[in-house]
This record gives structure tokens, sequence and C-alpha cells, in this order.
């Protein structure tokens, strides 16, 4: 049945619906392109639906689109290179290339996260050479300039902090996970061990 398809035809439609719907937004062009191919298949699958005599719920295109391509933030890119930066710093957790208790510690109760500043940013500095990203690299007073005009007011203390990290006592970067998880959608959890997730999970069902 696909193959008698014209999918170029359908991409065509799929660009134009796109483009009614988000072209007031700052979005990358991978997204489109992604965004078009989504709704490529989903106009296809309603198509074959069709023909089949089934009826699908009705789905609001302009909304979801619009939703996807990232318009509670205004637009799909980070606002600022502080929160590009942050976002590093959540897939680098992600990845293992900082650790809990090692580069950065959270305190759970006030939600704190402090990070051992001269640490991330050379691991930062690494992170983007290894991706191509030399352009994202920041150095130590660019890092701290930053910080300070933080336009989204998570960041509590930009740089200087004295806090024991594992084995070692740093000058540290004190950044509000609650406010930043409101502010990028990263979940406070990103930056907890085993221990502190599994107590938040016990809590959240009320076993705590």
């Amino acid at each position: 049945w696909l193959l008698n398809q014209d999918i170029l035809n359908g991409v065509k439609v799929a660009m134009e619906l796109l483009k009614k719907n988000i072209s007031d937004l700052r979005v990358p062009i991978r997204v489109k392109h992604n965004l078009t191919i989504m709704l490529t298949g989903i106009m296809l699958f309603g198509k074959l639906a069709e023909e089949l005599g089934l009826k699908l719920p009705k789905l609001d295109f302009a909304a979801s689109l619009r939703q996807l391509a990232g318009e509670d933030n205004g637009s799909f890119e980070p606002k600022n290179a502080v929160d590009r930066f942050m976002l590093h710093l959540e897939a680098m957790t992600h990845a293992g290339d900082i650790r809990q208790g090692v580069d950065y510690v959270l305190d759970d109760k006030t939600q704190c996260l402090y990070f051992h500043t001269n640490v991330v940013i050379a691991e930062h500095a690494k992170w983007c050479k290894v991706r191509g990203l030399e352009q994202e690299m920041i150095n130590d007073r660019s890092l701290r300039v930053m910080l300070s005009e933080d336009p989204s007011k998570y960041v509590l203390k930009a740089y200087g902090f004295v806090k024991r990290i594992g084995n070692s006592i740093p000058r540290t970067t004190v950044i509000h996970a609650g406010k930043l998880e409101g502010v990028l959608g990263i979940p406070i959890t990103t930056w907890m061990d085993n221990q502190q997730r599994n107590f938040a999970s016990a809590v959240g069902d009320g076993i705590g």
C-alpha cells in the first residue's frame, strides 16, 4: 500500500501545513525536517485508516505542532548561553561525564545544586570538543560573567561558594535545581544519586 502512495506530494503538503502553523516561531531547520517527516507519516496513517473504514481520534495539528516546536519557551532554542550551558551539563550527567558527589552535589532539601566550577568547565570543554561544538566552549572568566548575568534567575551564586563535594572542598557555582526545572524542564532527579532517587520515588508514592 505504501509503495503506491505519492510520498513526495505528501511531504509537500506536510511542509505547507508546518509553515502555516509555526512560521512565526524560531525553529532550527533540523527540527523542521523532523516535524515534516513525522507529519507526513501521520497523514499517511490517517489515509490508510480512512480506506479501511476506521475512525481515528481527531488531532489538533496546529496545537500539536506548536507544542513540539517549543512554543512554551517562545523558541525551540534556549534563550541564552547560560541555558545552553545547563542543558549541556544535563546531557553530560546522563552520559556519566560529570557525577554527583565528585563533580557536583545536590542538596535535595534545599534543592541547591553545587558545581565544582573549574572541574565542570574543563569537562564541558572536553565534551564540546568531542562533539565538534568548539563554539560552545566557555572559559572561566566568560562563565562567571554569564552566570552573574543569568536572566532566568536560577543561578544563586555565580562562583566562589565553598562547599564540600566528596573529599574536596572547592569553590562552587550554586544553582537552584527547582527553578532550573521550571525554566528549562530539567528534572531535579537528573542530578540525584541512586539513593536520592529511591527516596524521592518513595516520597512520591506516599511511602516516605
